[in-house]
């Protein structure tokens, strides 16, 4: 979900910054997730995700972390609702210094936004009540703050779900929230980013009863009206599903997910479209023992794509250029199963930062890495961090059949009948264990 913007935000200036490697460990062995990852101009890094406290007498929380550039953990904390649990799925940065999250609250009774400034803490808040787990966020040059996810927003009560994209003022006022609905498919959305000219881009699934299963969905938004620019499918032969969605520095906008060519396991995948919708290329990558996911897709100031994800039991970075030829993969593994990585981001001075959530069989939970690493895909090896080992290792993935069949897809646009309210989500200060080895 990092696009030009975001990429901007926190590519310009900077300096040096090290490599490391984090772990983030709930003393209670209550399991830790990191679902987002974002830096800042100082080469700052920003987690997001959610921790599970109920082992030790508490409830899921969105947890947000800071480390500097030199892997020092500057803050971290939770975000606490006393009625319910909440999940944070997307972060992001704007150029006031403004850190935005989002995520979803209870079992999906309601989205929530929050800005917090550079130091934590809560400077604004609200939630949409609606029946989702899907949120994501981005910001655009004027700082106003976009919120994707999904609901039955138009009220036709059918029970399929449309993609709604809420604006916000950079105080947090709601200016406007619009729906885009197309009545034969349910559409979970997936992710939003902004370009350099403040376009809005989303990608999303929809559910097509007469096809095996679901389809990727990108829409181009307009960011002053909300109105719909374009819409098109990307038809697979069988299936696919689209996570994540970034744009580079000539206007291209790249989505990743996974994709089937028939029944069986699915394949990592990116698709790269030009502004006016049009595809410039598909490339599919297989994973040797099971399933391949690509989650989270950025792009760097060359054009060059990082995706992460996972193959089969192996967490999966890869390296493309601008014209999608790989030129390096890299597996991040902990232990023999339970390796996901969920975020990745680049920053200008040549370091790739991911994030995700690894098991650890001693104390059968799950705990947050975070890693920062050349962008030339160096440093491999076994590195210990707080008793803990990881290896960075070369992978290969073998490179599939791509595809990609693009077929227009315009949808109605209208106001939701979703309700915005001011969030009640309080910041507590939170002392996960954090071991750092620089490397």
């Amino acid at each position: 979900m990092t696009g030009i913007m975001q990429m901007l935000i926190s590519g310009q200036g900077g300096s040096s910054a090290a490599n490391f490697i984090g772990t983030l460990i709930d003393s209670s062995y209550g399991n830790a997730t990191a679902k987002n990852i974002a830096t800042d101009t100082s080469g700052n890094v920003y987690v997001c995700g959610y921790v599970d406290f109920t082992s030790s007498g508490g409830v899921i929380d969105t947890y947000l972390a800071k480390y500097n550039s030199s892997g020092t953990l500057l803050w971290q904390e939770k975000l606490h609702s006393s009625a319910t649990a909440s999940q944070g799925l997307s972060i992001v940065l704007g150029t006031d210094g403004g850190v935005i999250a989002a995520g979803y609250l209870g079992t999906g009774s309601a989205v929530f936004v929050c800005k917090c400034s550079t130091s934590g803490g809560i400077q604004w808040q609200n939630y949409l009540t609606t029946n989702t787990t899907n949120a994501s966020v981005a910001v655009d040059s004027s700082n106003n703050v976009f919120v994707l996810y999904s609901s039955d927003a138009s009220g036709s009560g059918s029970g399929y779900t449309d993609i709604v994209v809420a604006k916000y003022n950079s105080s947090g006022s709601l200016i406007w929230n619009k729906y885009h609905k197309n009545i034969l498919y349910a559409t979970p959305s997936a992710s939003i980013c902004i370009d350099a000219s403040d376009n809005i881009y989303v990608c999303a699934n929809s559910y097509v009863p007469a096809r095996p299963g679901y389809i990727g969905y990108v829409l181009k938004i307009n960011s002053t009206t909300g109105a719909e620019i374009w819409g098109v499918w990307i038809q697979p032969s069988y299936e696919n599903f689209l996570y994540d969605i970034t744009t580079d520095t000539s206007g291209n906008v790249i989505v990743c997910g996974w994709s089937k060519a028939g029944a069986g396991n699915s394949d990592a995948f990116i698709v790269s479209l030009n502004s006016a919708g049009s595809l410039n290329f598909a490339k599919v990558l297989s994973g040797a023992a099971g399933s391949a996911i690509f989650y989270s897709i950025s792009s760097d100031t060359s054009g060059n794509l990082y995706t992460a994800g996972i193959n089969y039991n192996t967490a999966e970075i890869v390296k493309y250029n601008s014209s999608g030829d790989v030129q390096w993969q890299r597996s991040y593994v902990m232990g023999a199963s339970g390796n996901n990585l969920y975020g990745v981001t680049i920053d200008s001075v040549g370091n790739i930062h991911i994030c995700g959530s690894f098991y650890n069989s001693a104390t059968s939970s799950y705990i947050i890495s975070v890693a920062s690493l050349p962008d030339t895909g160096g440093k491999t090896g076994v590195y210990t961090v707080g008793g803990l080992p990881f290896t960075y290792s070369s992978s290969s993935l073998s490179a599939g059949s791509g595809y990609a069949l693009l077929s227009s897809q315009p949808s109605s646009v209208g106001d939701s009948t979703i309700v915005n309210s001011s969030a009640s989500l309080a910041a507590t200060v939170t002392t996960l264990t954090s071991p750092v080895l620089v490397v």
